[in-house]
């Protein structure tokens, strides 16, 4: 498993300790300039022999690049058969927790993986951990719309709600790049793509003051890449735009939804709760 990680440190243990739990080999980790102690956790896991720790410090989400490095390193400096390029915040929870199980016996080059968004309402001021309060989901996402202005125009729903892209685990073979985002790769020749049954379960906003670095982060971080189109992250530079031009309440309430809206919706069944990873002891 490959990590791009900056200012993790909330999540980050979770997330390896759930993953060598379910069959990951071992770990390579960039770290983009952290100053939350996301690397001294990183160090500890390298001081164990189970992650390979690289630090990038440039500021200017070439995320692509970092991670076609550390996924060509992961299939020639550890001959791994399958890549999962992962983030901090997604946890890929196969059907018995078992990876590889899931993966044996895959002809395909690309395991396309649907993306479950756990969300809480931003308007609980509950102070349950975010493992603890972030189980809805929306059971039918909303496709995303055409917008006219995809800074500025309104969601038909909160961000959370919409039917965002899954994610590809890789079979290392032939692999020439991972595009931005994870959510594909090139190689050598033209890849099959199947269906994997494998869900990953996406935990984006954990608290007020998490949600706002990593929207100014993420916004300064895009804005000085001169490489990548606006549509590339578009969601992070509308909201780092909202928080500056109308403050940090008004970008989350575009992120996620009210306390009302998920009470009426898990009346109607639109919402569900789903522990997902965190209905067992894996994490």
């Amino acid at each position: 498993m490959t990590l791009l990680l900056r200012n993790e440190a909330d999540i980050v243990r979770h997330n390896i300790d759930f993953h060598l739990a379910c069959g990951v080999d071992h770990v390579i980790a960039t770290d983009n300039a952290s100053v939350d102690g996301t690397r001294e956790i990183l160090s500890e896991y390298e001081r164990k022999g189970i992650l390979t720790l690289i630090d990038e410090p440039v500021h200017d989400y070439s995320q692509y690049r970092w991670v076609t490095h550390m996924a060509l390193m992961a299939r020639d400096q550890f001959d791994a058969d399958w890549i999962i390029n992962n983030d901090s915040d997604e946890f890929w929870l196969a059907p018995d927790s078992d990876l590889k199980k899931s993966i044996e016996g895959r002809e395909a080059d690309i395991l396309q993986c649907q993306r479950r968004n756990m969300t809480y309402a931003y308007d609980d001021d509950d102070p349950l951990p975010w493992h603890e309060k972030a189980y809805y989901r929306i059971a039918n996402p909303t496709p995303i719309p055409a917008l006219g202005d995809r800074f500025r125009d309104p969601l038909p729903n909160p961000y959370f709600f919409l039917a965002l892209p899954g994610k590809a685990l890789l079979r290392a073979k032939s692999l020439r790049a991972v595009h931005q985002g994870n959510h594909g790769a090139d190689y050598d020749r033209e890849p099959i793509t199947i269906q994997s049954d494998i869900v990953v379960y996406h935990y984006p906003l954990r608290s007020k003051a998490q949600f706002e670095s990593k929207i100014r982060q993420g916004g300064e971080a895009y804005a000085a890449n001169q490489e990548l189109p606006e549509t590339i992250g578009w969601h992070k530079r509308r909201w780092y735009r909202m928080l500056l031009e109308h403050g940090l309440e008004t970008a989350i309430a575009d992120a996620l939804p009210c306390q009302r809206d998920i009470e009426s919706k898990l009346i109607s069944g639109e919402v569900v709760p789903d522990r997902g990873p965190f209905s067992s002891n894996l994490c």
